[in-house]
């Protein structure tokens, strides 16, 4: 997996979905080793990261999917999924039907890079989405919610819903399970692209 990050790098290519297993969520020092190689290839380049062990990202208003199948729908709805857990953010929209209710379904995965905020500023900036659905399994860091790293709270949108699902007997358990290793802050005078939507401190410090 790094080799092919490289490569990427090299190519000029600004985003990656990892939907590979088998790094830091497995709680090896094979996989925390692996997944420490690839938060140093993203730290010193412009190279934006999804997960590993992501899932997949869900556009239900163009029909498009980087996941393990395509969900498709006639008519899209104006809800915004933004989930750590990509088996349950998936199981909130995998219903038969012509219509859905969703407009984006994102997932995190290991949030080596793009994490659950990087996602909630995307949904919010989208003049599609009308609400945010989080599904969370932990926060790592609660200061930079708290700091206002949501567009939304800087922009004063107060007409955008938030609903969050949280488990709290097994959530604690599952988030040992996905085990969400937060990044190691980058170096200031690195430059890097952001995902739309995110702060301009993006990338600095977390």
């Amino acid at each position: 997996m790094p080799s092919i990050l490289r490569e990427c790098v090299e190519r000029g290519v600004r985003a990656a979905l990892i939907h590979a297993a088998g790094f830091a969520e497995t709680g090896t020092p094979e996989g925390l080793v692996l997944q420490r190689e690839v938060e140093r290839i993203v730290a010193t380049s412009d190279l934006r990261v999804a997960g590993p062990n992501c899932l997949g990202l869900w556009n239900f208003r163009r029909n498009l999917s980087l996941a393990r199948r395509l969900h498709h729908v006639e008519r899209a709805g104006h809800i915004g999924i933004a989930s750590q857990s990509g088996g349950l953010g998936s199981f909130l929209f995998d219903v038969p039907g012509a219509a859905s209710l969703f407009s984006y379904c994102l997932c995190t995965g290991n949030s080596l890079d793009i994490d659950v905020f990087d996602l909630v500023n995307f949904l919010v900036e989208d003049e599609h989405t009308r609400a945010i659905a989080l599904v969370l399994e932990g926060i790592g860091d609660a200061k930079p919610a708290a700091g206002g790293r949501c567009a939304g709270t800087r922009r004063g949108q107060a007409d955008r819903g938030v609903q969050v699902w949280a488990d709290r007997e097994r959530g604690p358990r599952r988030a040992v399970a996905h085990r969400i290793h937060r990044r190691r802050p980058r170096d200031p005078s690195t430059p890097r692209s952001r995902v739309p939507g995110s702060s301009p401190s993006r990338g600095t410090t977390t």
